[in-house]
């Protein structure tokens, strides 16, 4: 594997014992990876740290970015995507604290998680591993921080979405403990990539990550390491750490299911005997989960046309009886064909989607295309029977359309503009406001909400920006306002207030983002 290699020589104390060993692969996330840089700075209290980063050969200049803004980061630049085992691989091989932690760069970490798993390995030696609770970015919970050894039950479960259905069922959420409060400390059976500490002792025994794996599953199969070695695998409420579930892995969710697949698919091979009813199981299990995973993921392509169906199988359950029709085929083919023109005209691709004044021309089209199908039929039965079928099957062509408006109307969300607010005015945000006008990239709606009640801003100061609200006051405006964006700028609050804000004040549904010197996203959505 060709790989070029750097270190930083700042990075090392003569006889200094490190405490932790940071591991940090990258791909493609230089502005998310700053700003989690600068979390494990504010993190490093009382703690002797060294930061690794390992880039998969990203093209958005990552690599000279950490060298120039953090040059006590060690850099490993790999010149070809080798995946997230092989790259954490080649830096917990070098690494040199009494404790490595693998984490990923969309996270963000408070200012006393670093030295609370620390602790937690240093007091509780029969644990070789401890994760900490983890935050979506908005502050709800992510339950992916502590779970189970999968089983083709619990991930069919997890994948089909009985699992979020029974939050709280040992039963249906087994995949992530939901039985299990997240705020207290338990033992577990597997923790979550995104952030994980091993005991130096444990990584000794247990070695690296399983290079099978490209993405996903390799810390499933590092934890079943880890309690195979003797030890015990903790989770901890009390170090909470933001992760912005995806952002690492830049990767649409076809991809994402399919490296997820493969590695349960490897995980259970490994662990099973092939040809056992066990590994059936297995094949089984998993089988089912891709299948009612690309329903979960193409819902939109898969909807339309079972609505349709529905409907026609209905009217033809209505009709047929009251023209004294009972033949199954006939049935039949009055339901599927129109689905089948309509499908061949065009109406269900999400992609291009027909004109909507085309969709009536196009249904019309439909419903002649079954008339003629059964019509040598109903014809036969005489001209009562045909004629009824006729005036009650045209005037279905225009109850499917009725129906496609009604369901557009009531899923169709009320045309308010949503707010985008600013939290903190201070040099970072007002710097960050001004690159964006000058750039013609306001759009957005951007209000401020200051930490403090200091009323409105000085007007050379505001840039034209009202002040929206409090900070204290953004969980509940946020539900009344429909706030779509929250940007917290780092220069009127550290990390650790940051976290501490969203954990116990969270924003459903709002993306947040951290404002820093290296922030210059147009868009935090994108």
């Amino acid at each position: 594997m060709a790989r070029l290699e750097t270190a930083n020589r700042c990075c090392v104390w003569k006889d200094v014992v490190i405490d932790l060993s940071v591991i940090i692969v990258s791909y493609n996330v230089r502005d998310l990876l700053a700003t989690c840089l600068l979390s494990i700075a504010q993190a490093q209290v009382g703690l002797k740290v060294e930061t690794w980063v390992v880039d998969n050969a990203s093209d958005d200049d990552t690599v000279e970015m950490v060298r120039q803004r953090f040059p006590q980061v060690r850099v490993i630049a790999n010149i070809e995507n080798v995946g997230f085992a092989k790259a954490n691989n080649l830096a917990l091989n070098q690494a040199s604290g009494r404790h490595l932690m693998i984490l990923n760069p969309d996270t963000i970490v408070g200012a006393k998680s670093l030295s609370a798993l620390v602790d937690f390995l240093d007091n509780n030696p029969e644990y070789g591993a401890v994760g900490p609770k983890l935050l979506n970015e908005d502050g709800t919970y992510q339950p992916a921080g502590k779970r189970s050894i999968p089983t083709p039950w619990s991930s069919f479960c997890k994948l089909s979405g009985l699992s979020s259905a029974f939050p709280r069922s040992r039963i249906f959420n087994e995949y992530e403990l939901g039985h299990l409060h997240e705020d207290e400390t338990h033992e577990v059976g597997a923790l979550c990539g995104a952030a994980m500490v091993l005991s130096r002792e444990a990584f000794a025994k247990c070695g690296g990550l399983d290079e099978q794996y490209f993405m996903y599953g390799e810390d499933i199969a590092w934890s079943d390491a880890v309690r195979r070695a003797g030890y015990k695998i903790g989770y901890l409420p009390d170090a909470p750490i933001v992760h912005i579930k995806g952002q690492s892995t830049k990767q649409d969710e076809a991809a994402h299911d399919r490296h997820f697949f493969d590695a349960m698919k490897i995980f259970y091979r490994h662990e099973m005997k092939p040809g056992t009813m066990k590994t059936s199981a297995m094949d089984f299990g998993v089988n089912l989960a891709k299948i009612a995973s690309w329903m979960r993921r193409n819902k939109r392509v898969w909807r339309a046309p079972l609505i349709d169906i529905i409907l026609m199988a209905a009217l033809v359950w209505i009709i047929l009886p009251l023209i004294e029709i009972q033949y199954t085929t006939i049935a039949l083919l009055l339901v599927v064909s129109p689905v089948i023109v309509l499908a061949t005209l065009g109406v269900y691709n999400i992609t291009k989607p027909v004109r909507k004044r085309r969709l009536p021309f196009h249904i019309t089209t439909a419903i002649i295309f079954a008339t003629l199908a059964t019509g040598g039929y109903f014809l036969s039965g005489g001209s009562s029977r045909a004629g009824l079928f006729m005036v009650i099957w045209a005037g279905f062509g225009w109850i499917l359309l009725g129906a496609r408006r009604i369901f557009r109307t009531i899923t169709r969300l009320p045309n308010v503009t949503a707010r985008s607010i600013i939290a903190g005015a201070d040099d970072i945000s007002r710097q960050w406001v001004k690159k964006q006008i000058n750039n013609g990239t306001t759009g957005e709606v951007w209000t401020w909400a200051l930490w403090e009640d200091t009323g409105e801003l000085p007007i050379e100061d505001n840039l034209g920006l009202d002040v929206f609200c409090r900070v204290q006051d953004l969980p509940e405006l946020a539900k009344q306002k429909r706030v779509k964006q929250v940007l917290f700028s780092t220069g009127t609050a550290t990390y650790e207030q940051i976290l501490t804000f969203l954990e116990l004040s969270p924003l459903p549904g709002v993306t947040v983002r951290m404002l820093d010197e290296s922030s210059n996203w147009p868009d935090p959505t994108a």
